[in-house]
């Protein structure tokens, strides 16, 4: 029997969101998502328009995803073409009320794509019995050598994000302590994460004129929510394999085709996040295979697009 939500739908909603350049590498999450077969009936997915084609949205459609839209009158000047980009960004902390009929949301981020599909399953029985808590997976991996290696450097950049939006003292703090990253997160819809991450976002990006550096910009989403989520201090943990960074250190293909962890003893990753901004990594995700299936999806007008080297379409994000 079909366990849906009261509210009609499938009870537990995964979401993804980006614009036209990205769609190539949205593909691929989305290819990694249904192609093991159907999900468990309880849980759908949906795909928020931030600007695709209609060819992209039809394609959407025709793998029986949900589309969802930017509503002005739920985020309000959020939802402006202004912000470009970032609206997939913006737009997470709406979740619940673009998504009114969903009782468990969970997030993904569209340059990622799945080798293991059984820890939704997990969030959707999880995040039920913990409706109070955030899932989330920190970035710290013990093959992440680039912030094992420069201890001092990773808290000094964190510490350049927190310090302009939350000031030195929370910066001090937080930059301490591993990032949580939003790549990947799940909570239940009534969870009150929602509206504190919603308040700090409106002041952020609409309650302040001060002039935001790009990368400061870019990381403010994420930032905010790292800050509200320990304030709540309500937090369950995920394996980072189920967002495996992969600008700290590239994980590996093996003969078989699948992505394992650099370092011995080389388990899979569950996950992959091809973060950082394909303008600035996208050469080298290609060079080590790291797309889903190697990119073999890809249409050849979406491979050269993505081998454009630093395509004016693929900015910084």
């Amino acid at each position: 029997m079909s366990r849906s939500s009261s509210r009609g739908g499938p009870k537990t909603l995964i979401i993804c969101a980006c614009d036209q350049p990205y769609f190539p590498i949205v593909k691929g999450l989305i290819l990694s998502l249904l192609d093991p077969g159907p999900l468990p009936d309880h849980i759908g997915l949906a795909f928020i328009d931030v600007g695709c084609t209609r060819p992209s949205l039809e394609w959407m459609e025709g793998q029986g995803i949900r589309i969802g839209k930017l509503d002005p009158a739920v985020m309000g000047d959020l939802a402006s073409a202004k912000l470009g980009y970032q609206r997939a960004q913006t737009c997470r902390p709406f979740l619940p009320k673009l998504f009114p009929d969903a009782e468990t949301l969970i997030w993904i981020d569209s340059d990622t794509w799945v080798q293991d599909r059984s820890v939704f399953t997990y969030l959707g029985d999880a995040v039920p019995e913990y409706r109070q808590h955030l899932f989330i997976a920190p970035e710290y991996h013990y093959s992440y050598t680039y912030v094992h290696d420069d201890v001092k450097g990773r808290r000094e950049e964190m510490f350049s994000y927190y310090e302009p939006l939350f000031g030195g003292e929370t910066a001090l703090l937080l930059s301490t302590l591993p990032t949580l990253n939003s790549g990947l997160f799940a909570m239940d819809a009534g969870n009150a994460i929602w509206t504190l991450w919603e308040e700090e976002i409106k002041r952020i990006f609409l309650g302040e004129s001060t002039p935001r550096e790009i990368v400061v910009r870019h990381m403010a989403d994420q930032i905010a929510l790292n800050v509200v989520a320990r304030r709540v201090n309500k937090l369950m943990l995920l394996d980072p394999l189920y967002n495996y960074v992969c600008l700290w250190t590239p994980p590996v293909r093996d003969a078989q085709g699948i992505v394992r962890v650099a370092l011995p003893p080389h388990v899979p990753v569950g996950i992959i996040h091809l973060a950082g901004g394909w303008k600035h990594y996208g050469e080298r995700y290609l060079r080590e295979r790291l797309l889903y299936r190697d990119g073999e999806y890809l249409t050849p007008e979406e491979r050269i697009e993505l081998q454009t080297p630093n395509s004016q379409s693929l900015d910084f994000r």
